[in-house]
């Protein structure tokens, strides 16, 4: 099958859409929580408002005036001239000169209010502290009784100028006093305040979805979704010997079940011994051959691991095939691990850039320990970044690939694949770990 490696994305946008639709399960959490997040926000800030007035603490100065009868117009008419007389020019320069203070007309007319009773003679005069204009100011109680009461003898003194006679007595002097009064009156029906709610569930579970979406094919275009096996099968078209989940399996029988399954590829086209070439790719665990090595060991067979892992340094000099290979000594000794388990490994410091496994020496010394052994089991460097692991699958008559889920993409993938039809190698499987 020809496979070919994708550079510009991992995913089309048609792969998108099916595995969004596969995590249908995950935007229904999403839809719910944000549903449950909205729709609580508008419950929380429409509740207050479900019928409720809101009121504010009033603290003013107030006086009472009783208006005599100075004419023969009615007593509204009377009380309206009185409080226009209250407002007017000369009765602010009036208070100016009493209170001995500096302010402008309208700075006067906002700071108090006159107003008739129902009581046609009844003049009512409101003055609300503390209150700061910018040029004048009165904060305390005594201060609005004061300015208060400057009003009412201007007023005084400017209605009698004008009508010859007293026009006002006082009834009840400039007192403090307090008052709560309705500022905004906030009102919605029951049906309004479900609706409100309503909404806010609909659109949160709206864009739930969408954020869900939306974050999933942002994942999936940054290469962060982890392949699952199916995927890493249908790439490579070889079966998964076994899709690896660390925290739940027993590793040592899970190599059991690689050397099952690669014996059994084997056993038509094999009589002696028997060459496994391990492949890791991408992010990969690094002890897979190792650990299949001793797997064939623990069936009493002579196995003789080749550590060929680039970073495979600090090991003892003496079981090195690199110097062997360039002619610099004699042939490795390989160091025991056990009574059916031997290894040897490489020194790439010494190697100084020649090419080992593509040896013919490296070649001919396979076929001196297949004699003597029954498993012969090579740890190839990474495939994405050496030639060295399709070279060892050359001389081997088996050879699986080892990876991770979250550690290949696409085309790592498929660049391996390609190689190795390219280089007619045969991959019995993927062994898949989950991390």
């Amino acid at each position: 099958m020809n496979q070919k490696y994708q550079l510009d994305r991992e995913y089309s946008i048609a792969e998108i859409i099916q595995c969004n639709l596969r995590r249908w399960w995950l935007a229904l959490i999403c839809a719910v929580v944000c549903a449950v997040v909205l729709g609580g926000y508008k419950y929380k800030s429409l509740e207050p408002y479900l019928e409720q007035n809101i009121y504010e603490n009033v603290r003013q100065v107030v006086a009472t005036l009783y208006v005599q009868t100075y004419s023969d117009e009615s007593s509204t008419e009377r009380a309206n001239n009185l409080i226009r007389i209250a407002e007017s020019n000369r009765t602010f320069e009036k208070v100016k000169e009493k209170l001995g203070c500096d302010i402008d007309y309208k700075t006067y007319q906002a700071l108090f209010r006159m107003a008739q009773e129902e009581t046609g003679d009844i003049v009512l005069l409101y003055l609300q502290y503390p209150i700061d204009t910018g040029d004048f100011s009165i904060a305390e109680e005594e201060d609005a009784i004061v300015f208060a009461q400057a009003v009412l003898d201007a007023t005084a003194e400017s209605a009698t100028e004008l009508n010859g006679q007293e026009c006002f007595s006082v009834i009840d002097a400039p007192y403090a006093s307090q008052e709560n009064k309705k500022v905004e009156n906030y009102f919605i029906s029951e049906d309004d305040f479900n609706r409100g709610v309503m909404k806010g569930l609909v659109a949160g579970f709206l864009l739930g979805i969408i954020a869900e979406v939306a974050l999933y094919s942002f994942w999936l275009v940054l290469y962060r979704k982890p392949k699952s096996a199916e995927e890493v099968c249908q790439i490579l078209d070889v079966p998964v010997i076994d899709d690896v989940k660390t925290r739940k399996v027993s590793e040592e029988e899970v190599y059991k079940k690689v050397s099952l399954f690669l014996r059994k590829h084997m056993k038509e086209r094999t009589n002696g011994c028997m060459r496994i070439n391990c492949i890791p790719i991408g992010t990969v665990r690094r002890d897979a051959a190792l650990k299949l090595a001793f797997s064939c060991a623990n069936e009493q067979k002579k196995t003789l691991f080749i550590d060929l892992a680039i970073d495979a340094e600090g090991k003892d000099t003496k079981n090195s095939i690199s110097q062997y290979i360039l002619g610099e000594s004699g042939e490795p000794v390989p160091s025991a691990l056990n009574g059916y388990l031997d290894t040897i490994c490489r020194d790439t410091a010494e190697e100084k850039n020649f090419d080992v496994v593509m040896h013919e020496k490296f070649a001919a010394y396979l076929n001196e320990m297949s004699e003597k052994y029954d498993y012969i089991v090579i740890n190839s460097p990474n495939a994405g970044a050496s030639a060295d692991a399709y070279a060892a699958s050359r001389l081997c008559n088996s050879s699986f690939v080892v990876c991770t889920r979250s550690g290949v993409d696409n085309e790592m993938l498929c660049r391996l694949k390609n190689t190795a039809d390219a280089q007619e190698i045969t991959i019995e499987g993927v062994l898949v770990y989950e991390g």
